[in-house]
């Protein structure tokens, strides 16, 4: 009976040990999964988001969903493979503590470099959208594309259609035409890179230039309706310089009152907001915001990685410096070194 009574007090310890390992291996997991659900959720956003993939493109998004599932299962698997092969190691919860930290700085390091990608091409993508947009890139292309499709939408079999896939002549041109429908859908807007303007009603006689001598009247009664992020760059420019002169004749008013808004490509809504202006909109607050939290996150957990060390450097220093008979040794029950 005393020799069952010691082996059952001897396996004790292990098993709530082995308890205690599957508890860290669990939480760790849950804590890298939790740390990892934003960037996911952002990559799975701008999935969908057309003016990022066409400008942009999806390597980065899956970076970061590779990045993230990597490191919940490479920190889980990694965990499980050294307590199995480590049973009877007093120091794998140390040891765990460092796994944890590398894969914390790890992941951390990733953010910051495929974020600072992310910011850097949707600051020139919106650049090019609100300072050189018909002008220069895949800007110049789009709207080529949308000129031709905005005259074959205006001709008398087209209009009568509700959208301009239907019309005889039509020739989607890809990846632009898709991007175009895209956009229209998505962003309810109308026109790219276009100097329409809101107006009531009408057939439309195509694009004109505005120049500063124009009414700064009517300029406040038609395009201060659209706000001012998803006005393009090109109708901001000619409301301030409508604004900034104030003499203006009844026949400049009268002509302005004549421009017409661009007719929708893919429906027959007519939305009164530029494209380019929407495109540009959601560039910077979703492409730029989604790159921006992902690096602020990405430095937090290397600040946090570091600290972890310095904690842990600082705490085995100081064991050290201890007497011998203060330490705890694994076992005793007094707190204190058994002398025999």
């Amino acid at each position: 009976m005393d020799e069952l009574d010691h082996t059952s007090q001897q396996k004790q310890p292990q098993l709530n040990v082995g308890k205690l390992r599957w508890i860290l291996i669990m939480l760790g997991t849950a804590i890298f999964a939790l740390v990892t659900c934003v960037p996911i959720w952002g990559a799975g956003c701008l999935f969908w988001d057309p003016v990022y993939i066409l400008f942009s493109g999806r390597g980065s998004l899956d970076l970061i969903i590779i990045l993230c599932v990597g490191a919940v299962l490479g920190y889980a698997g990694t965990a499980f493979l050294m307590f199995k092969f480590d049973k009877y190691d007093m120091k794998a919860e140390k040891k765990l503590l460092m796994v944890y930290i590398v894969f914390q700085i790890g992941l951390g390091l990733g953010f910051v470099v495929i974020s600072s990608a992310m910011l850097e091409t949707s600051r020139a993508t919106y650049v090019q959208l609100v300072d050189h947009c018909g002008s220069s890139g895949q800007t110049q292309a789009i709207q080529e594309l949308w000129q031709k499709l905005q005259k074959l939408r205006q001709t008398p079999d087209c209009m009568a259609l509700p959208t301009i896939e239907l019309c005889p002549g039509f020739e989607p041109k890809q990846p632009y035409a898709s991007f175009l429908k895209n956009v229209e859908t998505e962003y309810k807007c109308s026109g790219f890179c276009s100097n329409y303007v809101p107006a009531n009603g009408g057939p439309d006689s195509g694009p004109v230039s505005l120049h500063a001598h124009d009414s700064a009247h009517v300029q406040r009664q038609v395009i201060d309706e659209t706000p001012k992020r998803l006005l393009s760059f090109s109708t901001r420019v000619r409301r301030q310089a409508l604004r900034n002169n104030q003499n203006s004749s009844n026949v400049q008013e009268a002509r302005f009152a004549q421009i017409r808004h661009a007719y929708t490509l893919f429906s027959d809504a007519n939305y009164e907001t530029n494209c380019d202006g929407a495109a540009a909109h959601a560039i910077r607050f979703h492409a730029m915001e989604t790159s921006q939290t992902l690096y602020l996150e990405g430095v937090i957990l290397l600040l946090i990685a570091v600290g972890t060390m310095m904690v842990t450097f600082v705490g085995a220093c100081v064991r050290q410096s201890l007497p011998m008979a203060q330490i705890d040794f694994y076992g005793s029950t007094t707190g204190k070194q058994t002398h025999y």
